[in-house]
């Protein structure tokens, strides 16, 4: 136990170690030395190093001291609301912007890759706030925090959202066929596919043949390749920093007032529409999926979210933390 106890003391020093790992350390061994059979044995080490691991994470995350389980939750809570609110925003917008008949799951692939590189930045206003509130949180903590977030939208923006523009499976063609030659027996034309489809039709079987041709094409492959490749550079990085920037003000917007979970979903949804402006993330009717109107130059977003930090972080070192 000596090796676990030089860790924490090595991490968050002394006090803490003797005030959070110490007693946890006791009890581990006090009911390490009562067991009566190795199976016995074997799950207590087994719940202790749970528990040293998730006090180690919480103390991480909040600078020495534990955070409630509750708060945690809260912020997971926080992470996966805001992912599935924004997924569901941009389904409706695309479906204003290009009207379809597309099942869900083609609708959900189209707009996760929209939303993936904004879902982290987003939800870390909301969750700084809530954090703050509990009044348990340090600024260690809170820097811990906002890393762990920065670093995690470096990836998803650099590394899982390419990957998620990546071609569909087949059968959801499939299924789109058969949803467009019913709509065009019950008189809805495509314009052009419609034409085409009737100046040559095809059974289901080589139109299965020709996506296997397309699919298998050097052309398609170079571009699928092309499209789902990392990205490192500067888009990548300005996202992280937004990132940081939309952390910093929720911790400073959290020192202002108690923050409950209606404040945070204003200050949430004020975000959202001021990203949604500045980085021209609306789409038009008739425009086609990917193109953007009123679309502000690469770095405004951050430049306004960075002034807006700076500015709430000034302000709230003149206050008190909330309770």
């Amino acid at each position: 136990m000596r090796p676990l106890l030089r860790l924490a003391n090595a991490l968050f020093g002394s006090q803490v170690r003797a005030s959070v790992f110490e007693p946890l350390v006791a009890d581990w061994q006090r009911e390490l030395e009562a067991a009566s059979s190795n199976y016995e044995r074997g799950r207590i080490v087994i719940s202790g190093s749970a528990a040293f691991g998730v006090s180690l994470v919480s103390c991480l995350l909040t600078g020495g001291v534990v955070m409630p389980r509750a708060a945690i939750v809260k912020g997971l809570s926080v992470l996966v609301v805001s992912t599935l609110v924004l997924i569901a925003i941009q389904i409706g917008l695309n479906a204003a912007a290009f009207r379809n008949d597309f099942p869900f799951e083609m609708r959900f692939w189209m707009a996760l890759p929209m939303i993936l590189p904004l879902a982290i930045p987003l939800s870390m206003l909301p969750i700084m706030m809530l954090i703050r509130g509990t009044g348990r949180a340090t600024v260690r903590g809170a820097a811990t925090l906002i890393s762990t977030g920065v670093v995690l939208t470096y990836l998803t923006a650099g590394w899982l959202t390419p990957l998620m523009r990546g071609d569909v499976r087949d059968e959801l063609y499939a299924e789109i066929e058969q949803r467009m030659a019913a709509e065009e027996q019950a008189g809805r034309v495509f314009y052009p596919g419609t034409a085409a489809r009737q100046a040559k039709p095809t059974t289901p079987e080589q139109r299965a043949a020709a996506r296997q041709r397309w699919r298998n094409d050097p052309l398609y492959l170079e571009s699928m390749a092309r499209q789902t490749r990392p990205r490192w550079g500067r888009g990548t990085i300005l996202t992280a920093a937004l990132a940081l920037a939309m952390g910093v003000l929720g911790w400073g917007i959290g020192a202002l007032r108690p923050a409950g979970a209606i404040h945070a979903g204003a200050w949430w949804a004020l975000a959202w529409f001021a990203l949604m402006i500045l980085d021209g993330r609306f789409l038009y009717p008739g425009s086609g999926i990917s193109a953007y109107i009123g679309r502000a130059p690469y770095w405004v977003p951050l430049a306004v979210f960075a002034t807006a930090a700076l500015a709430i972080s000034v302000a709230s070192r003149r206050r008190p933390n909330a309770p």
